[in-house]
This record gives C-alpha cells, sequence and structure tokens, in this order.
C-alpha cells in the first residue's frame, strides 16, 4: 500500500517539478523516486494486509512481485533518460505519467477483487495512452494513441 501512495505523491511532485527552468533535476529525481518506492516495498515484509475493504491484499509475494515492477521501471528510467531529455519537450509529463502507470501496475499486481483490477488496468491504460500520444508533431504517434484508446474502449466494455 505504501508504494501505492507514494509514487502517486510522487507523480504529482513530478508534475511541478517540470514549472523548473532546469530540466536536469527531473531525471535524478525520477529514479531517487523510484528508489524511495522500491525500499518502502519490503517495509511490511512477513506480514499479510488486507486494504481499501479487502480490495487489495499486501502479501510477500505481491511485495515481490510490486519489487519487480518498480526495478523495471528504474531501469526504463535510467536507460531512456538522455533520449527523453533530448526528444521531449515536457520530460516532466513522461516520467510522472510513468510513476502513474506504476500505481495501476501495483494494483493489478495486489488485487484480491475483480473491481480493483479493472481500476488498475484503466489507471495503468489511461497513463499509457497518454504516453503514447505525447509527441504532437508525429502524425503516427497520434494514430497510435487514437487506436490504442479505441482498443481499449472496447476491451473494457468486454471486460465489464
Amino acid at each position: 500500500m505504501l508504494p501505492i501512495i507514494l509514487l502517486s505523491v510522487f507523480g504529482i511532485v513530478m508534475l511541478f517539478l517540470g514549472f523548473l527552468k532546469s530540466r536536469a533535476v527531473l531525471l535524478p529525481a525520477a529514479l531517487l523516486f523510484l528508489l524511495v518506492s522500491l525500499i518502502a516495498t519490503f517495509a511490511d515484509w512477513n506480514q499479510s494486509f488486507m486494504y481499501f475493504n479487502d480490495m487489495l491484499l499486501n502479501n510477500n509475494l505481491a511485495m515481490v512481485f510490486t519489487a519487480i515492477v518498480l526495478l523495471s521501471a528504474f531501469l526504463v528510467v535510467a536507460m531512456s533518460g538522455s533520449f527523453i531529455d533530448d526528444e521531449f519537450a515536457q520530460p516532466a509529463e513522461y516520467y510522472g505519467l510513468l510513476l502513474f502507470s506504476l500505481v495501476g501496475a501495483i494494483m493489478m499486481i495486489s488485487f484480491e477483487n475483480l473491481i480493483m483490477l479493472f481500476v488498475g488496468v484503466e489507471i495503468l491504460s489511461v497513463s499509457m495512452y497518454v504516453l503514447t500520444g505525447s509527441d504532437k508533431s508525429n502524425s503516427r504517434s497520434n494514430e497510435a494513441a487514437l487506436k490504442y484508446f479505441l482498443m481499449g474502449a472496447f476491451a473494457t466494455g468486454i471486460m465489464l
């Protein structure tokens, strides 16, 4: 539960860091936020908790898979840092949306109820829709975002 709260707060903080003139602080901040969330994942090791009226389960298995997802995101951010800083006009949005998508992924890992699985899928999907279409100057990016959105809308309808 702690990584979900931390990543939500860190995503908002990352969006506010976009107001700074210096873009050099964004990559280290994103890596620091992911590292703090990774460390906080194991705060409740060997304890099992249910959250949100028994809709989310936080046990050792969920913590291990949460750590795998956070470590993967750490590697993605570390390896894509120079590309994002050069190609994106607003890299803070990229990092913020990536953190928000991790919230959805962790909710999908820890779900105990199908409603939370659906909420996790939607949080992850909406962030990915925006990231897919974030390059407004590229028509292929816009086309891919529209196709992804339509496919997600149909999948949501079928899933419900």
